[in-house]
C-alpha cells in the first residue's frame, strides 16, 4: 500500500462524495496513524492523539469522526472503558495483475489484528505553534518545534495567502513534510515569514521552502542553527552545526515538474 496513492484515491472519492474540512483533517491523520502501523488493517489510537494530529476539539473530532463513518470513508468501533477505539480505513489502494492501481472501498473488518498507537498527550488539541521569533522569546532552555497539525498549515495559508489550499497545493506541502523531512512547525514558519513580506505570494512560501530543505533543515531548532550559521558566516571548520546538502538539489519548477510527471499534481491545479 501506498501513502500518496491512498491520498491521490481519497480526493478523487472526494469529488463524488465530498466532507467538511475538520472531516478532511481528521482523514489525513488517520492515514498517517495507518501508515506509522504498517499499513495494518485494524489500528487503535487514542482520541486525544487524533485530536492534536487534525486540530480539532472534542466535539467536532466527534462530528467528524461520525461524518467519515456516515460517508463511508471509515469504520470505527467503540470499546468498553478507557479503551481506545478501533479504526479501519475504508478507502484504500491495491494492485491489479499489470500491476495497475485499483481504487476500492474495504467493507471486511474480520481482520483481527491491531496496533496499538496510543500516545500520551499533554497539550491542547486547540493549539497552535507560535511564529519562531516568539518560540523563542520565551525559550528558556533553547527552541523547541511547538505541536503543529496540517490544519494549522490550512488555517495559515488561507490568513497569509487569502485562498484555500488545493490539491496540488496539498501535495507540494506535503512532499517537504514526508520526503524532506520537515515538521509542521516549519511549514508554519514559513508561511509566517511570507506573511511578513511586502507581496505575500505562494511562490515566496516555496523559495523559502526549497532553500531549507537544500539546506538539510528539518525542525524550528534546525533553522535556529542555520540562520545562525548564516548571521556569524563561519567556515565550515567551525563549531556551527552543518546540514548535509541533498545530492540532487531541486529548484522549485523542478519540484512541480517531478511531482506533475509522478500524477502526484493534477493538470492545470
Amino acid at each position: 500500500m501506498n501513502y500518496q496513492e491512498n491520498v491521490d484515491a481519497f480526493y478523487d472519492q472526494l469529488e463524488l462524495n465530498p466532507l467538511s474540512s475538520s472531516a478532511v483533517a481528521l482523514w489525513h491523520a488517520l492515514l498517517h496513524i495507518n501508515k506509522k502501523a504498517a499499513w495494518i488493517t485494524s489500528f487503535t489510537v487514542a482520541a486525544s492523539v487524533l485530536c492534536v494530529k487534525s486540530g480539532l476539539t472534542d466535539s467536532s473530532f466527534k462530528r467528524a469522526r461520525n461524518e467519515l463513518k456516515q460517508t463511508g470513508y471509515i469504520a470505527f468501533q467503540s470499546r468498553k472503558g478507557n479503551q481506545s477505539a478501533t479504526y479501519q480505513m475504508l478507502i484504500a489502494v491495491q494492485y491489479g495483475p499489470q500491476s495497475e492501481p485499483k481504487t476500492h472501498l474495504s467493507s471486511n473488518m474480520d481482520h483481527k489484528a491491531t496496533c496499538n498507537v496510543d500516545h500520551k498527550v499533554n497539550h491542547s488539541p486547540d493549539h497552535k505553534a507560535d511564529p519562531l521569533y516568539r518560540q523563542i522569546e520565551r525559550q528558556n532552555d533553547g527552541p523547541t518545534d511547538s505541536p503543529a497539525t496540517f490544519k494549522d498549515i490550512m488555517d495559515s495559508w488561507r490568513e497569509v495567502l487569502r485562498f484555500e489550499m488545493k490539491q496540488n497545493h496539498i501535495e507540494m506541502v506535503s512532499s517537504y513534510l514526508d520526503q524532506d523531512g520537515m515538521t509542521e512547525s516549519l511549514i508554519l514558519e514559513g508561511i509566517e515569514r511570507v506573511k511578513m513580506a511586502d507581496d505575500p505570494n505562494m511562490r515566496y512560501l516555496w523559495t523559502i521552502l526549497t532553500n531549507w530543505a537544500k539546506a538539510g533543515v528539518k525542525t524550528i531548532p534546525d533553522l535556529v542553527e542555520y540562520e545562525k550559521g548564516r548571521a556569524d558566516q563561519r567556515p565550515p571548520s567551525t563549531n556551527v552545526k552543518q546540514f548535509p546538502q541533498k545530492k540532487q538539489e531541486e529548484t522549485i519548477s523542478e519540484r512541480f515538474a517531478r511531482l506533475k510527471r509522478e500524477g502526484r499534481i493534477p493538470s492545470g491545479g
